[in-house]
């Protein structure tokens, strides 16, 4: 995509925005290679970079990895020890290319949809001052009434949430400016699961505006729904995001892998 179709880009009118994607997964053998697969079938070959993080596993992910990146060189995969999504998170921000302005994140559940990343572009060649994009997730393996019930609430709590804190993100749907993740410092990888997303844009919101655009979805499985309920895990992203809004940190110190 070339800015003289769009708005002019911050850096140059005739520069593209590069964008790196990375994803942390963790024993995701199963579906990590649909992930990839719509990465690359969907992305209309805007992005610069995928950089696929295999956090310790145990199963076969990275094996599964390797063999999408033999086929296509802009996937690689690099391995992340130490446990939890935001060291995963900084391992791939860590090798993203000197050339990146953009880092993008999703998970392994994750499917990205057409349009997702031209949807990048058009927000943050609009507006220079934006550091941060995310959006809700819509859950491809949920019950009809389950999907609806969180539909309701991305349209009624979490607008007022937004309109109060003015931040708001979702891990596997967030997009942050390279420069802004280098100087807040890169990610807390201290944080291992719950509330990670909400310390990064509530840093990140001290640089410039972040933006909760609830049109911009990915699907998403809702496997942590099905295998905690739908309502204990409501409970527990909650209370952890409104711990790092009112005290800047996260109460639920372990969280339980599901698969």
């Amino acid at each position: 995509m070339n800015a003289t179709s769009n708005t002019p880009l911050e850096t140059s009118p005739k520069t593209p925005l590069k964008i790196s994607l990375v994803i942390p997964a963790y024993n995701e053998e199963k579906l990590i290679a649909g992930c990839v697969e719509s990465v690359l079938a969907n992305s209309a070959g805007l992005l610069h970079e995928i950089i696929v993080v295999d956090n310790n596993s145990i199963d076969d992910t990275k094996v599964v990895a390797e063999s999408i990146a033999k086929n296509n060189s802009r996937v690689r995969v690099c391995s992340e020890d130490k446990k939890g999504t935001s060291a995963a998170r900084q391992k791939g921000v860590d090798l993203a290319s000197a050339e990146t302005d953009l880092i993008a994140f999703i998970d392994a559940d994750t499917r990205m949809q057409k349009g997702w990343c031209e949807t990048v572009l058009a927000e943050f060649q609009r507006d220079p001052n934006l550091v941060a994009l995310s959006g809700p997730y819509s859950y491809y393996d949920l019950p009809a009434w389950q999907r609806g019930t969180i539909w309701l609430f991305w349209r009624t709590l979490a607008w007022f949430f937004y309109a109060f804190t003015k931040y708001m993100a979702m891990g596997g749907n967030l997009v942050i400016k390279k420069d802004t993740l280098e100087k807040m410092g890169g990610l807390d990888t201290s944080i291992t699961f719950y509330g990670d997303d909400t310390d990064m844009v509530r840093r990140a919101s001290k640089f410039g505006k972040v933006k909760f655009k609830f049109s911009f979805t990915i699907d998403s499985s809702g496997r942590r729904f099905l295998d905690q309920g739908l309502f204990r895990t409501g409970y527990l992203y909650g209370i952890n995001f409104f711990s790092q809004v009112l005290a800047k940190r996260s109460v639920t110190k372990k969280y339980t892998d599901v698969r």
